[in-house]
């Protein structure tokens, strides 16, 4: 016998109770206008679309993406790493798709591809929140507080474009999937599996979908009243199980499986912020603090075992506290959670005063839910960039800021080719905009190079003992560094060595060839 779907309950926003009752809100007639008029969802959908498609390119990790794209739509998969000497094999490529569309949208769009991607996947994820809410009657002053929460968090990830905009809005997607198989959707659960098989081509996130579903399973079975009920959650593990083997339809195939663990133990990843534990000190954890402590608060006080919806929120909540990088899953997984919870628990007795102030502000932000529509209009500010960087695409490199060396990058294209020691934020832009005839010491993609190589790295940049002999080993025959903050340990010993000269140079970054590097030729790859 199949779960029936829990009854609707009356809608209150925000458990609170009014000094006084007051009359229901009339059922507002459908309007025209109503289409054209957004809710708070598509109005900060529709403010981050125009912010992100009007944009610069700002990720260091975007070159390497759109470089890598470049190289499978050339020449397909490539059995061994073609942008460096020093990478131990090739990118694992789990994130392909990214790249190849990145890539593909240059080409149409310029410039402007990237931007026009990063501002509809952050656009949908909003929407696909907003959703998770409730229903328009159920999103009052609660839904909008946890809404606002997640969202200011989040908007620290839309400066840079990166694959993980697609495992938010994909796993966005996994939540209301998991919110539609707690309220009797068999079809929801089974939808799970070409979503993760989509998923894994696209973000290593893609293990959070099933880990979202098992530990929505493991709570329903847990909270099971019947027999019935138990054999569904299992059911629903088992599909979860399945979901996570449907990863292995990608090009990596079954290697797959172990890749967001073997990643999440690399040795390299330790110097990187987002995989150390996660500073409550940032704007975006004390977000993430609020809404746990709102979600434990309403989750004491539900009037039955919630246990289906907890445990997905207790265990995100945990690796965010030991991996930063998990912050924005769980956030998204927190706030709808926190407006459920405000849904179904009992009202909270407050003075008078603050309880129908409360209340007038929740019956408000209803009424403009049910009144309002316009959620496509986020579509608008993509739609108008995108037909104005069709008629007229600017190349990426004319619209690089400050952070990259443009005359530096541009003077190397037109040398001979010849390997390069770069900064570590640079090497993915030399791979794509002067191409895999000058390979590179180190680009951001920390998991294909050894740990000795970032060690040799953080040798050369602090001039430690042994920088001379990586500098040997490596050999390179151009040098792209930086002058910061008026001087730079490893520049001012080439200088005092010699056997350098200078050959392009701005605010941003310097280009020396080595003299001599001519006669020797290329060192092998």
């Amino acid at each position: 016998m199949r779960e029936m779907p829990e009854p609707k309950r009356a809608p209150r926003a925000i458990p609170v109770e009014p000094a006084e009752a007051r009359p229901a809100p009339a059922p507002i007639a459908p309007r025209p206008s109503r289409w054209i008029v957004p809710d708070l969802g598509g109005l900060l959908a529709l403010g981050a679309a125009l912010a992100i498609a009007r944009s610069l390119p700002r990720s260091f990790d975007l070159f390497f993406h759109l470089a890598s794209g470049r190289q499978i739509l050339a020449h397909g998969f490539p059995a061994s790493d073609p942008f460096s000497p020093n990478a131990s094999g090739p990118q694992f490529p789990h994130e392909w798709a990214f790249g190849v569309l990145a890539e593909l949208l240059v080409r149409r769009f310029g410039a402007a591809g990237p931007e026009l991607l990063v501002s509809a996947l952050a656009a949908g994820t909003l929407l696909l929140l907003w959703r998770a809410l409730g229903e328009a009657k159920e999103r009052g002053l609660l839904a909008a507080v946890a809404f606002l929460l997640a969202a200011a968090a989040l908007g620290a990830t839309w400066v840079e474009e990166r694959p993980y905009h697609f495992g938010m809005l994909l796993f966005a997607a996994a939540l209301l999937l998991a919110q539609r198989w707690r309220r009797g959707s068999e079809r929801a659960a089974w939808a799970l599996v070409p979503l993760t098989a989509l998923w894994a081509n696209l973000h290593g996130s893609w293990v959070l979908g099933p880990a979202l579903f098992a530990a929505t399973a493991a709570g329903a079975l847990l909270d099971g009243p019947d027999e019935a009920a138990r054999r569904r959650a299992l059911r629903a593990l088992g599909i979860a199980l399945l979901a996570y083997l449907a990863a292995g339809i990608s090009i990596p195939g079954p290697r797959i499986y172990l890749y967001p663990f073997e990643h999440a133990l690399l040795p390299q990843n330790r110097t990187i912020l987002e995989w150390k534990p996660l500073a409550f000190g940032e704007a975006d954890a004390g977000a993430f603090g609020l809404l746990a402590a709102l979600v434990a608060f309403l989750g004491g006080r539900s009037r039955r075992p919630r246990l289906a919806l907890l445990l997905p929120c207790v265990g995100l909540a945990l690796s965010t506290a030991a991996v930063a990088r998990q912050l924005p899953f769980a956030l998204l997984c927190l706030a709808p959670a926190a407006a459920e919870l405000g849904r179904d628990g009992p009202p909270l007795r407050l003075p008078g005063a603050l309880a129908g102030a409360l209340h007038a502000i929740d019956h408000g932000l209803v009424r403009w839910s049910e009144a309002a529509r316009g959620f496509a209009l986020a579509a608008v500010p993509i739609a108008v960039v995108g037909a104005l960087a069709l008629r007229s695409p600017q190349r990426l490199i004319d619209r690089l800021g400050d952070d990259y060396p443009v005359a530096a990058l541009r003077k190397l294209a037109t040398l001979p080719p010849g390997r390069v020691l770069n900064r570590w934020r640079w090497g993915g832009a030399v791979s794509y905009l002067d191409g895999t005839a000058y390979p590179v010491f180190i680009d951001a993609r920390n998991d294909v190079f050894p740990l000795s190589v970032h060690e040799d790295y953080r040798k050369l940049r602090l001039l430690l003992p042994g920088w001379q002999e990586a500098l040997a080993r490596y050999r390179p025959r151009y040098l792209l560094w930086s002058e910061s903050y008026g001087g730079n340990p490893l520049l001012e010993a080439l200088r005092c060595r010699g056997g350098w000269r200078e050959i392009a140079s701005d605010e941003s970054g310097l280009l020396w060839e080595r003299i001599g590097a001519a006669s020797e030729g290329s060192p092998p790859r």
